[in-house]
């Protein structure tokens, strides 16, 4: 049983915190295919993060992992369907590799943003994503042949523009991938923890507040009444010549 798939038992076993780990696993992934399908990058952190938190404060009815990313995709699909496949070309050097022209992967990754609509989103569904092709069927909502159809040209046209990469499936597989611009779901559960860690005071920070918050009522005190220090310097005097006596 994979790590993901532990974890989504857990999370129908009522472990919540399960599912905050499985979507900070699936995370870069689902970014990486929005981010390819629009070119746009705050549309698709904004849209990942507002699916992710309707899904964490919200009921989920799959009964499998497949499922759940089945829905978690064809949602993202639908959110962005406005700008689906509008301004890839923004997407430009992704990677941020300094030398473009001798990078193997950065000639892969503009290749792949180069092929048509259909092609890419089969390519990165099937491939990056690694759903099976029925899974990759069901988010595009065609039939499996078609997407067969779609993963050959795409393959083919990558093949002929880059001939120099051997193996181009494992190397798509492989492909660095775009980073969220933001901290993931168990890191800003992290920081409010702290932060609510960090309000709430030890019975020690406490102490020595209560300590300096008497010391400066006793120094205001004195300034105002300085008949009070002559009082207290004869009280002392008083009980150290008693304490002498005795």
């Amino acid at each position: 049983m994979s790590s993901k798939t532990l974890l989504f038992v857990k999370y129908k076993q009522g472990d919540d915190l399960a599912l905050n780990r499985l979507l900070d696993i699936e995370r870069v992934t689902f970014y990486n295919y929005l981010i390819r399908m629009t070119g746009e990058i705050s549309r698709s952190y904004d849209s990942m993060e507002e699916i992710i938190t309707t899904l964490i404060n919200s009921e989920n009815n799959a009964a499998t992992l497949n499922e759940f990313r089945i829905e978690l995709y064809r949602t993202g699909r639908k959110f962005n369907a406005d700008i689906w496949n509008i301004n890839t070309n923004k997407l430009r050097n992704p990677l941020n590799v300094e030398n473009k022209d001798s990078s193997s992967d950065y000639m892969l990754d503009e290749t792949i943003q180069e092929l048509p609509k259909g092609q890419r989103e089969a390519i990165i569904l099937n491939i990056l994503c690694k759903f099976p092709l029925d899974n990759t069927a069901e988010i595009m909502g065609v039939g499996i042949e078609e997407i067969e159809n779609l993963l050959v040209a795409g393959l083919q046209t990558i093949d002929a523009k880059c001939s120099k990469i051997n193996n181009p499936e494992t190397r798509i597989e492989n492909l660095p991938k775009h980073e969220p611009p933001m901290h993931s779901i168990n890191a800003t559960v992290d920081l409010g923890l702290l932060v609510k860690g960090m309000k709430t005071p030890t019975f020690g920070n406490l102490f020595a507040k209560v300590i300096l918050i008497l010391v400066c009522i006793a120094a205001v005190i004195l300034f105002l009444y300085p008949e009070l220090i002559t009082k207290l310097q004869t009280q002392i005097e008083s009980l150290i010549s008693h304490g002498i006596g005795q």
